[in-house]
């Protein structure tokens, strides 16, 4: 599209509104210019008609430069379409608004003449490119006639004075028609930006929310059919358990979101502490926290306790052959904005390299779903024959 199609936006508007400043200080200073030459002029001429010529030509820009800061960009692009419509119509009209047939020989050529380049730098302004060169030429043509009628002299001076005015109008034409591209340009560029953030955003959303899918999926349906499968009123009891619970988090996935709220930093020990005794009661649970006042946001507790009972069944699953003893521990730390949990085992660890990187129960469950957590991440360390470290850890962004 081009410029003339589309409204201006925030980085034209700002542009135009600067520009039409300096054209209400431009009016003045021609308008000083040719104050002579007017009041020479003045007894040649209509009155009525020369006072609306004074005002499409100095008055319109001097108006549109003093109320630009209250204006749109619309506004100002019709305006100054205005004051290049109305300078086309004061020379259109001169030869008839005259009182004599000719101006005086010691008079200077007709005032509208020493202004045109208000007009063609306002149609710069308020149209599209190929309008502004016809509108220049067709200002040189009307030059051209006044300049020859209205003080005879020969052919060949209003052809030189022409030929210097579509030079000189030119190149404030083209500042005019460039200004307004490059306005054009930095809105487009802006809006681009912003739909790219916006597209960005939502593909970020979208795999966040296919990660919470995943870590329901792993963490609560296919752990409830692995206990399912096993025999024993023991099993039976635990898959009901699990069942419900599973049940609960998918009505709180599919509930409408509630504001974030926070928590104390001892809720969120107590939290980490239920949790590790849910999921393995006999693992050894310790913690260090040096501000017991402290509030965390209710998302952290969150996204510990769920990450935190994955490694814990995960060592469950893995980390000990039947038969074997297993020590396990938690550890919980929490020092001014940092908080690190860290699980232990003594079991048989395993091989990073060999674990493929779409696994559910690390990859989502536990990175995925720190590294959504503002200020979350995790490691996990292991060894075969040496155990396994599970770390999370959070910064207050």
């Amino acid at each position: 599209m081009s410029a003339a199609r589309v409204p201006p936006g925030p980085s034209l508007t700002r542009i135009l509104r600067i520009v039409a400043r300096v054209f209400a200080v431009a009016s003045i200073v021609f308008g000083a210019l040719l104050l002579p030459a007017i009041f020479a002029q003045a007894e040649f001429l209509l009155g009525w008609w020369d006072a609306a010529a004074l005002f499409l030509v100095f008055g319109l820009p001097l108006i549109m430069g003093l109320i630009a800061n209250w204006c749109s960009g619309v506004v100002i692009r019709r305006i100054a379409g205005g004051i290049a419509l109305g300078q086309l119509l004061v020379m259109a009209t001169w030869l008839v608004a005259m009182t004599g047939r000719a101006l005086p020989g010691d008079a200077d050529s007709a005032w509208v003449l020493g202004a045109t380049a208000i007009g063609t730098t306002a149609a710069g302004l308020a149209w599209r490119a190929r309008f502004v060169w016809i509108y220049l030429v067709a200002t040189c043509m009307l030059l051209i006639v006044i300049r020859y009628l209205a003080s005879p002299q020969p052919f060949a001076i209003p052809l030189q004075d022409a030929l210097y005015t579509l030079m000189f109008d030119s190149i404030f034409a083209a500042l005019a028609v460039v200004t307004v591209r490059a306005g054009f340009n930095l809105d487009n560029v802006a809006d681009l930006a912003s739909a790219n953030a916006t597209r960005v955003a939502m593909t970020r959303a979208q795999a966040q929310e296919l990660s919470r899918v995943d870590a329901l999926m792993h963490d609560g349906v296919l752990a409830t059919l692995l206990i399912a499968a096993q025999d024993g009123a023991e099993s039976r009891e635990a898959a009901t358990h699990q069942a419900r619970k599973t049940v609960a988090q998918i009505t709180d996935f599919t509930a409408d979101p509630t504001p974030r709220s926070t928590i104390t930093v001892l809720d969120f020990i107590w939290r980490q502490q239920a949790t590790t005794t849910e999921i393995d009661p006999e693992a050894e649970f310790n913690y260090v926290l040096d501000n017991h006042d402290a509030v965390l946001p209710a998302e952290v507790g969150g996204a510990f306790g769920e990450s935190l009972a994955e490694a814990l069944r995960n060592v469950l699953r893995h980390a000990s052959a039947p038969g074997e003893e297993l020590h396990r521990a938690v550890r919980v730390s929490v020092h001014g904005n940092h908080i690190e949990v860290m699980v232990l085992d003594d079991g048989r660890g395993f091989d990073l390299s060999r674990i493929a990187p779409s696994r559910l129960g690390i990859a989502i469950s536990i990175r995925a779903r720190m590294a959504r957590l503002p200020g979350g991440s995790s490691d996990v360390v292991s060894r075969l024959g040496h155990g396994t470290r599970v770390v999370l850890r959070w910064e207050r962004p």
